[in-house]
């Protein structure tokens, strides 16, 4: 599966973003603080098609 630039693993699009993924056998929750997400919405949305998580939480900042 390739890595998202939003899960904290392989490359990052920015230093101030951070995710956390939590992954059991049948539920999958990842946790984002995305900054600026005007200019990364193509980018989180790409990650929400991509690893389809079953809760998605995240803290934004609209800048």
């Amino acid at each position: 599966m390739p890595q998202s630039p939003l899960l904290g693993r392989g490359p990052k699009m920015s230093p101030d973003q951070k995710c956390l993924d939590t992954s059991l056998n049948f539920f999958y929750i990842n946790f984002c603080s995305i900054r600026s997400l005007r200019s990364k919405f193509q980018s989180v949305e790409h990650h929400l098609s991509s690893t389809k998580p079953h809760l998605f939480l995240t803290k934004t900042q609209l800048s």
